[in-house]
């Protein structure tokens, strides 16, 4: 669960947590509702009146897409992908999960699971709006119906466009993957697509605000904003991952990491190693013997000069229990999915012999990058999101 969000509790073993943001997207949708779409189309009741069936709406309108992400998230754990939950924030929500699959059909599975979930609530809004109408009841709660209908369609089509980071985009690229046998392809074409929806989009927003001058406008010009930097960061996530490709975890690492004593000052270091030669990660071996965690110069770097000829090495390491660790013969790839991506990055790789034979820092990673043609960071796990308009 993302640490910046609220943990509602599970829903169908699925954790959701909500982002303080969704708050501004509840605001503009409420006061939308309340002070003009619900009294132009239904005029003739009070101002309280009009308030609670906007509350109600937009109460409906988020648990719509919760449904939308939860689609997701079941679906990805199906496929065997581990969900790490769903969160719901300004423009819409994000299900998170981790881990890779060799089928494109299990990636298509999961994208275009979104957009139907959202026209069956569609459906399920339409069909029950239409039984309103027909037994008389109070035409605002038929206005509220329709209306939650009509946005979970146009949610459903909006996420459904071939351009990435939408689902049309995720499906487009399995499809690609399905069709061509090259997953990298795909993704690459997918946030090709994404940037120009994000352009236009962009461009869209611009006209409305000049010609119009209409709040729609400012959002349309968000939403446009958050989909070009996400199809960049798509594309640069697929341009890693193709760099990355069938390399060993071992070839990544710095063989034979210098071993430190738990007891050494950070200045001790620099007078024992100098600059550490290639290296950017050292073993720390504790007073038993044991070699029980890891120090970067990252972690070298954040301590102040005046404290360095106090400072010991024991001080700053990390347990290598809080690491990410892998066997010499995994794939790269496939360890980068267990990676915690709010936790620390570097990779403690062990042969058969349970011998440590090297750590892979943030910088190993971006040399491999470098060596295919890119310098973009490691790869972050999948999340799929789905804007709200």
């Amino acid at each position: 669960m993302d640490r910046s969000s609220v943990r509602l509790g599970n829903i169908a073993g699925v954790p959701v947590g909500v982002s303080w943001t969704l708050l501004v997207l509840a605001a503009v949708f409420s006061v939308g509702l309340a002070e003009g779409r619900l009294p132009a189309s239904d005029p003739g009741y009070s101002p309280t009146t009009y308030w609670l069936a906007a509350l109600v709406t937009v109460a409906g309108f988020v648990a719509s897409i919760l449904a939308h992400e939860l689609g997701h998230a079941i679906v990805a754990r199906r496929q065997g992908f581990e969900v790490e939950g769903v969160t719901l924030w300004m423009l819409g929500g994000v299900a998170r999960y981790r881990g890779e699959t060799d089928r494109p059909q299990a990636e298509l599975g999961v994208a275009a699971v979104g957009p139907l979930t959202s026209l069956l609530v569609g459906a399920v809004f339409g069909g029950a709006a239409w039984l309103v109408d027909l037994l008389g009841i109070d035409p605002l709660a038929s206005s509220v119906l329709r209306w939650l209908a009509v946005v979970n369609v146009v949610l459903a089509v909006f996420n459904a466009l071939p351009a990435a980071p939408l689902d049309g985009g995720h499906v487009l690229a399995a499809l690609i993957w399905w069709r061509t046998g090259d997953r990298h392809k795909g993704h690459l074409r997918a946030a090709a697509a994404g940037r120009y929806l994000g352009f236009a989009l962009i461009a869209a927003g611009a006209w409305q605000l000049l010609s119009v001058g209409t709040d729609l406008g400012l959002w349309t010009l968000f939403i446009g904003w958050y989909v070009l930097q996400s199809a960049q960061a798509e594309a640069q996530g697929a341009r890693a991952r193709a760099a990355l490709a069938g390399i060993p975890v071992v070839e990544a690492a710095r063989p034979d990491p210098p071993i430190v004593d738990e007891w050494l000052t950070v200045d001790g270091l620099v007078a024992v190693l100098g600059d550490g030669g290639d290296h950017t990660a050292f073993v720390v071996r504790e007073s038993d013997g044991v070699l029980r965690s890891v120090v970067t110069l990252d972690d070298i770097r954040r301590v102040p000069p005046a404290r360095r000829g106090e400072v010991a090495l024991g001080d700053i390491a990390v347990p290598i229990a809080e690491l990410t660790t892998a066997w010499s013969t995994e794939s790269l790839l496939d360890v980068l999915q267990r990676v915690d991506p709010d936790g620390r990055p570097e990779i403690v790789v062990y042969d058969s012999r349970m011998c440590l034979v090297g750590v892979v820092s943030r910088t190993d990673l971006s040399r491999l990058a470098r060596r295919g043609g890119q310098s973009p960071p490691p790869p972050p796990p999948p999340r799929r999101s789905s804007p709200a308009r």
